[in-house]
């Protein structure tokens, strides 16, 4: 049985590096936005990203002419409001809560033309933009959603320091009791930030909050101010905090590269002992609440989702055939064309928002199941789970094209360029020749296409249940575990402290235990993972 980060390494499908991808999901589209100063509304031309930040340009033939931007919006971290004055409401309402004034005092709230959403933060910059109906907007908000769960603004770029960035962050979230998935966003500046700050406003400002005195509109006045004083302070306690583990880092790095080579096996007995005493932790703890609280439920929970997720993956291959059907049909109708064009015409084959649409927006019928998983599991997230298989769902799709590309390119590189220089008296090879590679790569695709299809969707279930599961798991038993994984850590010998921790080993041990009992209903289901 293969764990879910394994699965990774088994797809078949070629996977667009981002150096090259061209917009597996391309939106761009004119809407109106609020300048940053002068409040006035302009048209702008918006296009998505790769890295889905999102360009905003003075104008289509601007952006077709290669111009700059007007601007950049990098989204994550954002909340996307599609009801900006019903959500500036509630911000204001819970903050008058919190100082003792009554929603009534709550000061108007400002216009906005009819059609208008919000990428909304509460320490950065937030954008206030309109559509022309109510279908661009709904368009627009879902485009938004998406390129703030999948923009990254890390400034790191080896992976093994991002992980252990988010390591650390969903560490520091536990011992502050916070035991859902984190969702901050930005650069890890900007999450350190919010995650410091949020904290302090929930623990201590309540009461400074109380004892504000004057009318609500002071007392917010009050806040900013008091706001502004404490993101300055603690964004320079941050800053020193990131540039010193970045001095570290690299030192850090080759201190445990020479620790694991000197003392390999010392550093393995040890693991070992400790995951043994673990073990028995586990079995006490882990299975008797696994038994009581997942296993009567796991089947309905799993059963609920088989079906959306598979017809989103059906649908995805569906488009993707369709797609090539059309190209092939082209090649068969047209006598004139170059071979040289229809790679062009290959090379640029990509899907456009509303085709990709028809597969994706199945999962969007899995929110009312995901709410109702909450009764049990109420650290469940539904909506970023639905993004979760979204996502597994496009990068197939994606794949699958970028596979096409390269098979038909390497068919026709492979052939004998130089029947292709000719419109005169070659034609019929030239052609013949081209839909030969067509038909083969749709073929291959295909085939390959379903094998990723079934890892990506088992990935997905293991990935999705893990997260449902394990907070509240977490939550439970961290009273009675901690105490045990804190004697075994002041255990470890000095020198090994920086690639041993008890608490690590604990969970994954966690995680192997739900993992495999996800693993037993998917092949109950007829969804093996090997």
């Amino acid at each position: 049985t293969m764990t879910a980060a394994s699965m990774v390494e088994s797809y078949q499908l070629d996977s667009r590096p981002m150096y090259v991808l061209k917009f597996p999901l391309r939106v761009e589209g004119t809407l109106t936005k609020q300048g940053a100063i002068h409040k006035n509304w302009l048209e702008r031309y918006f296009v998505v990203r790769p890295d889905f930040c999102v360009e905003y340009y003075e104008s289509q033939q601007s952006f077709e002419a290669g111009n700059k931007p007007k601007g950049t919006i990098v989204p994550s971290g954002y909340e996307v409001c599609s009801d900006v004055v019903a959500e500036h409401r509630a911000r204001l309402t819970q903050l008058a809560g919190k100082m003792g004034c009554h929603s009534g005092d709550l000061p108007p709230m400002p216009p906005f033309p009819e059609h208008t959403l919000e990428l909304h933060h509460q320490r950065r910059r937030c954008y206030y933009i309109s559509a022309a109906n109510a279908a661009t907007k709904t368009k627009w908000v879902e485009i938004f959603q998406r390129c703030v769960w999948n923009n990254k603004a890390y400034t790191a770029t080896d992976p093994k320091s991002i992980d252990a960035f988010e390591i650390a962050i969903g560490k520091c979230r536990r011992e502050l009791g916070h035991w859902s998935s984190w969702d901050y966003g930005g650069t890890e500046q900007e999450i350190l930030l919010d995650l410091v700050i949020n904290d302090l406003e929930e623990s201590m400002l309540g009461d400074i909050y109380l004892s504000l005195k004057g009318s609500l509109a002071n007392k917010l006045k009050t806040r900013n101010t008091l706001m502004g004083k404490l993101v300055a302070m603690v964004t320079e306690q941050v800053t020193m905090t990131i540039d010193r583990m970045r001095a570290e880092e690299h030192m850090i790095q080759l201190e445990t590269k020479d620790l694991l080579t000197q003392n390999i096996m010392a550093v393995d007995i040890t693991d070992r002992e400790m995951t043994g005493q673990l073990r028995d932790l586990a079995d006490d703890l882990l299975i008797p609440w696994i038994g009581d609280n997942v296993i009567p439920v796991l089947p309905d929970m799993i059963r609920a989702f088989l079906g959306k997720v598979d017809g989103a993956f059906a649908e995805a291959k569906y488009i993707f055939e369709t797609k090539v059907a059309g190209l092939f049909d082209t090649v068969r109708a047209d006598q004139s064309t170059l071979i040289e064009e229809y790679q062009s015409l290959i090379s640029n084959l990509n899907f456009t928002y509303d085709e990709s649409h028809r597969a994706l927006d199945k999962l969007t019928e899995l929110e009312e199941t995901l709410v109702g998983f909450r009764l049990v599991f109420n650290d469940t997230q539904p909506l970023n789970i639905i993004h979760a298989a979204q996502s597994a769902v496009a990068k197939v799709l994606d794949n699958a094209c970028f596979t096409y590309q390269n098979r038909v390119t390497k068919a026709i590189n492979a052939g004998a360029r130089n029947l292709f220089t000719s419109r005169d008296g070659e034609g019929p090879v030239e052609k013949l020749r081209l839909k030969e590679a067509m038909l083969i790569a749709n073929r291959e695709v295909l085939q390959l296409f379903e094998e990723d299809s079934h890892l990506a969707s088992v990935q997905f279930y293991k990935t999705t249940f893990l997260g449902i599961i394990k907070p509240q798991l977490l939550r439970t038993i961290y009273p009675v575990v901690k105490p045990v994984t804190d004697s075994l850590n002041t255990s470890i010998p000095d020198s090994f402290r920086q690639v041993l921790y008890a608490d690590d080993l604990f969970e994954a041990l966690l995680d192997g235990l739900i993992e495999r009992r996800v693993d037993v209903v998917l092949e109950a289901f007829g969804h093996r993972s090997t």
